[in-house]
């Protein structure tokens, strides 16, 4: 209906009923009035509202595109370094959360293969160092083999010296056929397929033998040996001929590294769940910087005596291993 100011009111009333009978009317009234003030203000209002909003999402949008987007940026521009060869490239990624993981996961991958890199070009420089320490080895023996014996067949040589110069050769020949067979055996033990014959057996009876042989060539030296024999079995089990020969490699190093008269001892220890047998001698001993490469190829100490193929500590450490 109307008012007074020829406004259209809207009354709604509801009964309230107790016990059937209405008892009471609630009663709204509302007008179609409308105050365009404050309509216009709500309408900016909601539209500062909406451009506050817009403002905070893209605000929070940046935010989570640089904690996100940009570490992930990171890893694939390293994984991509990684493809192309660079092992040393890190994520600088260290976010505690799945992507932070996953950054410290392509880091230590990278490490593994900068380590596995670093590895393969020592192996190649190692073989490359092998092939030139054969090649210098076998150059020297054949080398004076076959001058001897083109002056031979010349005549070149008067009859007194002819047996120097088989003498010679004999040398020679013996030293190029010990390098031979100690590249042989070196090759055999590093085959992981090359068979030792495991069997039950007494190690203080090896070390024994050993010992036996060495002192036949440290007598040439006036060097003495001093060894007493274990007096209980020591049960082992191994492949006697390889123990034999690792220990008399590193009893014939103590001999050829000790000056005439010195003196070379032999001390065997024996512990709950091991035997220990220790070799010293009164040589001119290895310096620190020497230490690392002692079961290198062809290595041989800048101290003392340099004959031998540079072999023998290599095989014994093969044999050992």
């Amino acid at each position: 209906k109307k008012d007074k100011r020829n406004n259209t009111v809207i009354y709604v009333g509801i009964p309230v009923k107790e016990q059937g009978e209405t008892t009471a009317v609630v009663v709204m009234r509302d007008t179609f009035d409308m105050d365009q003030g404050s309509f216009l203000i709500a309408i900016i209002v909601l539209l500062l509202c909406l451009l506050f909003a817009l403002l905070l999402s893209l605000f929070l949008s940046g935010i989570m595109a640089r904690h996100f987007m940009v570490p992930i940026q990171k890893i694939a521009m390293a994984t991509a370094e990684l493809a192309n060869g660079n092992y040393q490239i890190k994520t600088d990624v260290y976010d505690k959360n799945e992507i932070g993981e996953l950054a410290k996961k392509t880091d230590i991958l990278a490490q593994k293969l900068d380590a596995a890199n670093k590895e393969r070009e020592r192996m190649k420089q190692m073989q490359r160092d092998y092939i030139a320490n054969i090649s210098h080895e076998l150059r020297t023996p054949v080398t004076v083999i076959r001058s001897s014996i083109e002056a031979l067949n010349d005549g070149m040589i008067p009859e007194d010296k002819v047996k120097e110069y088989q003498k010679q050769m004999l040398v020679e020949t013996i030293s190029l056929q010990r390098l031979i067979n100690d590249m042989l055996d070196l090759s055999r033990l590093e085959n992981e397929d090359f068979p030792i014959e495991m069997e039950a057996l007494d190690l203080g009876f090896v070390l024994e033998d050993a010992v036996r042989s060495i002192r036949m060539i440290a007598r040439q030296k006036d060097i003495n040996v001093n060894y007493r024999s274990v007096e209980e079995e020591w049960p082992f089990k191994g492949d006697y001929g390889r123990l034999r020969q690792m220990f008399l490699t590193v009893l014939e190093n103590a001999v050829k590294y000790s000056d005439e008269g010195k003196e070379i001892w032999i001390e065997t220890t024996k512990k709950v769940d091991a035997y220990y047998i220790a070799i010293k001698d009164e040589g001119c001993g290895i310096s620190k910087e020497s230490l690392p490469f002692i079961f290198n190829k062809f290595y041989r100490s800048s101290r003392g005596q340099t004959e031998g193929t540079g072999l023998g500590m290599a095989i014994a450490k093969s044999i050992a291993d």
